[in-house]
């Protein structure tokens, strides 16, 4: 573990795996890299609550940052509903999908449905091995969920489905 102190701020983090904590022991980053919006909140209250009582904080300043984080959140909600959008666009398509199946062929099929848990968006895709559809013991068609990050390809409806 090492300790990090600005010298401009004279606050100290401390460095664990490559993840950086405020010397209280709270996670400035997430393990993805990515900044979210709990994330931007904890930013900002630890700086209003870490403020020199002597040199307040300019209010403009909170109030751009409150803008910002607004505008970031409608900017995420805006990204969810355009994905969803997009998604529900695939149902009778045929996508190519990242990964392969057991025999090590290509996960494609046709789309059937369509998720959304949250921010996470999944296909609901009737797998196909062979360009044949793939079916249980009790010949149902067999159906498997993906991301909607998945899907790497878009081939149109080439593959006819089959009923279950």
């Amino acid at each position: 573990m090492a300790d990090v102190i600005d010298t401009s701020t004279g606050t100290s983090t401390s460095s664990i795996n490559g993840s950086s904590k405020t010397n209280r022991g709270t996670a400035i980053v997430k393990k993805s890299g990515e900044l979210d919006q709990n994330s931007f909140l904890r930013i900002l209250v630890a700086q209003m609550s870490n403020q020199d009582p002597t040199k307040p904080k300019d209010p403009s300043e909170t109030i751009s940052q409150l803008a910002q984080f607004t505008s970031l959140e409608q900017l995420t909600n805006l990204n969810t509903n355009l994905s969803f959008s997009g998604a529900t666009g695939l149902i009778g398509k045929t996508v190519l999908l990242n990964g392969t199946d057991e025999k090590g062929n290509a996960n494609m099929g046709n789309v059937v449905g369509i998720t959304k848990n949250g921010n996470n968006l999944n296909v609901t895709i009737q797998m196909y091995s062979e360009g044949k559809p793939k079916v249980d013991a009790n010949g149902k068609a067999v159906l498997k969920d993906f991301d909607y990050k998945d899907v790497v390809e878009v081939a149109g409806s080439l593959i006819p489905t089959t009923t279950t």
